[in-house]
């Protein structure tokens, strides 16, 4: 059977190199709560598993048998820093045993200096976040959260000249999924800075821009006269691969800052 992960499916993280962040962005679960999923779960999924090893079953000699290299393993490690101590030497062994496989530690962000400190190669995935818009990519740089920057269309719908109202529509694609450098994503971005202009606040006069490639996803559509919560990441797109500008979310009028992230694995040799 194929497992593109060892354990389960995951894909993005929560990186912070430099002054540049790409975070997961998800509303916060009780922690309490997926422990005693774990509890309640936890041994008779082991159990189960165990069953259906077919090494208890067909091979009671214990032999070691050979299994097909997985790509990626998921840990899943809830609790506080000691036991994430504790789960030090199991992924380290599992990172040795599969040097080639991409392991993602699912953890609180208090954890995350403890993985670095142990100089540990995985990818940090924050529970303790927002699972509304589940494995959807946020970008931070500084303080600055960005934006994607979309034409707009201002268009008075009520009052009078002294007084009016706006309805701002987009002119240009917005829903873009982010293409991203799983283990170096900050690369994935070109810092370009302009003057301080006034006004400083608007979508062609931010004085700082993120550029990055993305891929139109045709199944994020409009709900209720808005963007639709971003589509479970990674997700598939055939469409060209375009140059997309970010700006900080306080020039931005209309705001997608919420991205889903291209599954690149097949399109290698498509632009």
């Amino acid at each position: 059977m194929h497992m593109k992960w060892l354990l389960a499916g995951l894909l993005m993280t929560s990186v912070c190199v430099g002054n540049t962040t790409i975070e997961e962005d998800w509303t916060n679960p009780p922690v309490d709560a997926l422990k005693f999923a774990d509890h309640l779960f936890g041994p008779t999924l082991c159990a189960v598993m165990s069953a259906l090893n077919p090494k208890s079953r067909n091979n009671p000699s214990g032999a070691l048998i050979t299994l097909r290299e997985p790509k990626r393993i998921l840990v899943v490690r809830p609790g506080g820093i000691g036991d994430m101590v504790l789960l030090l030497p199991c992924i380290k062994a599992l990172s040795n045993q599969y040097p080639t496989a991409r392991i993602d530690v699912v953890c609180e962000k208090r954890n995350f200096e403890v993985l670095k400190l142990a100089g540990v190669d995985c990818t940090l995935l924050p529970y303790d976040g927002n699972p509304a818009n589940f494995l959807s990519a946020t970008v931070l740089r500084g303080p600055l959260v960005y934006s994607l920057r979309i034409g707009e269309n201002w268009q008075k719908f009520r009052g009078d000249d002294a007084h009016p109202d706006y309805e701002v529509l987009p002119t240009t694609p917005w829903n873009y999924g982010l293409i991203l450098d799983e283990k170096n994503p900050e690369k994935s971005f070109k810092i370009v800075t302009k003057p301080m202009t006034d006004p400083v606040y608007s979508s062609n006069n931010a004085p700082v821009e993120l550029h990055a490639r993305g891929r139109i996803v045709p199944s994020w559509k409009e709900a209720r006269n808005s963007a639709d919560l971003p589509p479970v990441s990674p997700v598939k797109s055939t469409e060209p691969i375009q140059d997309i500008v970010l700006i900080p979310y306080g020039c931005a009028k209309l705001r997608i800052t919420e991205f889903p992230v291209i599954d690149e694995s097949d399109n290698s040799s498509a632009n």
